[in-house]
C-alpha cells in the first residue's frame, strides 16, 4: 500500500508567521511555489500561506501597518501521519474547496 511518506516532500520551505507579506511573496516567487506552511516563533505549524492570499496588495482595514503572514494566512491546517495511506491525504484534500489538481504533499518537520 502506498503511504504518505512514499510521496511527500520532506525539505519544505516554510514562512515565519511574523514575516511581512512582501518577504513571503519574494520567498514563494524565488522558489517557484504557490504556497508554504507558516510557523510561529517556536516552530509550530500555525497555518498555510498561498499566493492567492497575497493577491490583495492593500491590507484590510483591520490590519495596522504592514500586513504579515499571520494576517493573511489560512489558519486551518490538516495534518496526517507519514505512515497513513496516501489515499487518506487525497480524501482530505478533496474535501477542501481551496485545493486544486496541483496540490503536493509536504512534511513540515
Amino acid at each position: 500500500m502506498l503511504r504518505i511518506k512514499d510521496i511527500m516532500t520532506v525539505n519544505v520551505y516554510t514562512v515565519d508567521v511574523d514575516a511581512s507579506a512582501e518577504e513571503a511573496a519574494w520567498g514563494l516567487t524565488r522558489r517557484h511555489i504557490g504556497g508554504a506552511p507558516a510557523r510561529d516563533a517556536t516552530g509550530n505549524l500555525v497555518g498555510v500561506l498561498s499566493k492567492s492570499d497575497l493577491v490583495n496588495p492593500e491590507p484590510a482595514q483591520w490590519i495596522k501597518g504592514e500586513a504579515t503572514v499571520g494576517d493573511l494566512m489560512n489558519p486551518d491546517v490538516v495534518s496526517l501521519y507519514a505512515d497513513d495511506p496516501a489515499m487518506a491525504a487525497v480524501d482530505e484534500m478533496a474535501k477542501d474547496p481551496r485545493t486544486d489538481c496541483r496540490f503536493r504533499l509536504v512534511h513540515a518537520a
